[in-house]
């Protein structure tokens, strides 16, 4: 996961990736033996239906990476919080449990002097 979230902080990353993608993807797709085979016949184009727009067609690079708020930004902050928050509860846990041992030591080695 971090992986990916540095890719996608990371412009110049990102379109590598992006480009490395395109060029699996048609590999995989068009030039494999068991996919198309060749370049289809169809002409692809998006037409929206009725003037629908979503807004994100006039928005152009500005939105790309995590550097936007938005959903990606806000679990990026989620994972951060619940890495420090593991990283605390084990330290934590670490100096109980090392306090316990060593007390469980120290009566077994008290132990073990009186007798001699």
């Amino acid at each position: 996961m971090t992986i990916c979230y540095t890719y996608r902080s990371i412009p110049y990353l990102d379109r590598r990736k992006i480009s490395a993608l395109r060029r699996i993807f048609w590999a995989i797709i068009v030039e494999n033996k068991h996919g198309l085979g060749e370049e289809s016949v169809f002409d692809f184009k998006y037409v929206p239906d009725f003037h629908v727009t979503t807004g994100k067609e006039h928005a152009g690079e500005a939105g790309v990476g995590v550097s936007q708020p938005g959903i990606e930004r806000r679990n990026l902050k989620a994972l951060m919080y619940a890495v420090g928050g593991l990283v605390v509860v084990g330290y934590v846990g670490l100096r109980i449990l090392s306090g316990i041992v060593g007390s469980l030591v120290q009566s077994v080695y008290a132990g073990w002097v009186g007798r001699c």
